[in-house]
């Protein structure tokens, strides 16, 4: 499909530049064509499909070892609460 549109954009561009060149050599005060327009009308069908995106492992594993030392400081002043000393 996009070799098709690239082929075709390319003979387009061949024919307008052969009749540019043509209306030159017939009548040399004539205007040129605008560069702008090529002919081309796209009509977009379908809406651009989301791109899958994976988690962030840097933040997973940050997320992993800041949650487990917050568990671990949590469980270590309940347990000084309430178990008495010896």
């Amino acid at each position: 499909m996009e070799s098709e549109l690239v082929r075709s954009f390319i003979e387009e561009n061949l024919l307008v530049s052969l009749q540019e060149t043509s209306d030159k050599r017939m009548n040399p005060q004539a205007p040129l064509r605008d560069p702008t327009r090529s002919g081309f009308n796209f009509l977009v069908t379908d809406l651009p499909q989301p791109v899958p995106v994976g988690a962030n492992l840097i933040e997973v594993l940050s997320l992993g070892l800041g949650g487990g030392a917050l568990a671990g400081v949590a469980i270590a002043l309940l347990r000084r609460r309430f178990q008495p000393s010896a």
